[in-house]
């Protein structure tokens, strides 16, 4: 019986050691930048540690709250509308793609994105193109700048509402 105790004492401080390695993996990679839950999780995964393992440093980094897909929402939008604007449904699907859950996307989402506010930085876009537009015909452009607004994530209202896109119609039925 002592040697069966003396097991299990064993590879309780194993798992603690797995654990204790596990968080120092987690904290290295929440000191590089954050990250969402599942983005740390696979991370963690990855690096060879058991499911079991996981769901206790990703508990743990949650109770120091290192751990937030609320928070991790915020600071990736504005991160990114800063460095790289986009319009709300690119977003969200870079944020679906962190494994963020939808209640929270959308949260989020309203938090910024106010329809003068989408249209604002639609038009912010679109005047970045236009030099790029000039040259080519009216049709082709405005079909070139809806491509471009769309890949960026705006919604076709937002795009028809552009003043460029307007600028390029008028000049397109004008001639």
């Amino acid at each position: 019986m002592i040697s069966s105790s003396g097991r299990q004492s064993n590879l309780f401080e194993n798992g603690e050691e797995k654990l204790k390695a596990a968080l120092t993996k987690a904290y290295r990679l929440l000191a590089l930048r954050s990250r969402s839950e599942k983005e740390l999780h696979d991370a963690l995964r990855k690096a060879g540690f058991d499911e079991e393992i996981v769901a206790a440093a990703l508990a743990e980094c949650r109770r120091q709250h290192y751990l937030d897909d609320t928070g991790f929402a915020r600071s990736f939008i504005q991160s990114r509308l800063r460095n790289r604007p986009m319009g709300r449904e690119r977003l969200a699907v870079e944020l679906r793609q962190k494994g963020i859950a939808a209640e929270i996307i959308a949260a989020a989402l309203d938090e910024v994105f106010t329809d003068s506010a989408t249209l604002t930085l639609a038009n912010q876009l679109a005047d970045k193109q236009r030099k790029k537009l000039a040259a080519l015909p009216p049709r082709k452009a405005r079909q070139k700048l809806a491509d471009f607004l769309q890949r960026r994530g705006f919604d076709w209202e937002t795009i028809r509402a552009t003043p460029l896109w307007q600028e390029l119609r008028e000049d397109d039925s004008g001639g």
